[in-house]
């Protein structure tokens, strides 16, 4: 597996369409330019956590019928905040400075994911009810455009040790990353 970590912009001094757009053109870039570095073009998987998770979600939706999501075959989507309007009211919004326009724009929840991306969705039961409920309704919207999502809230797990689940051998979020890759736990 060659791997990518792709940089963006920062707040404040930016904005969430401009990092979208940036998230979105570095796929683009990973598909188009990775012949050159001995890569053979296959497959491209997206990975997020958190706001990684929005962002891996927001590449992988079409934003308009002119704007086509790249070319990803899945997306593993950790703890997200998937939709940014509930945003608007808190003080991260000071640094953010979303407006309802530009929070719905950004918020795939209500977006449409490309067809045949395959798409594990992972939080912990001992996160907030905000993020627990921000999965829920993303995992509920997206299925019912079609897509093959697969949910899991991982029990007892908190925001910050869910990533544990990727790292500790025969965890559940080991097993849904691998099965995106293709491969069987074989532990």
């Amino acid at each position: 597996i060659s791997v990518g970590l792709i940089n963006y912009s920062l707040f404040p001094g930016t904005t969430m369409g401009e990092v979208v757009r940036q998230i979105r053109n570095a796929c683009k870039w990973i598909v188009a330019n990775c012949g050159s570095y001995g890569i053979a073009p296959r497959e491209l998987h997206l990975g997020g956590w958190s706001a990684g998770a929005h962002l891996a979600s927001m590449a992988a939706a079409t934003l308009d019928t002119h704007n086509a999501a790249p070319e990803i075959d899945s997306v593993l989507a950790i703890s997200g905040v998937f939709d940014l309007r509930p945003l608007l009211r808190t003080s991260a919004n000071a640094d953010l400075k979303l407006d309802e326009a530009e929070a719905l724009r950004n918020s795939p929840v209500d977006l449409i994911p490309r067809r045949g991306q395959r798409i594990a969705l992972l939080w912990g039961g001992g996160e907030t009810e905000a993020f627990r409920e921000q999965s829920r309704i993303f995992s509920a919207n997206w299925r019912g455009k079609g897509a093959d999502l697969r949910a899991e809230e991982i029990a007892k797990l908190h925001h910050y040790a869910i990533m544990d689940s990727l790292a500790r051998e025969g965890t559940r979020g080991l097993k849904a990353a691998l099965a995106l890759l293709g491969c069987e736990y074989q532990g």
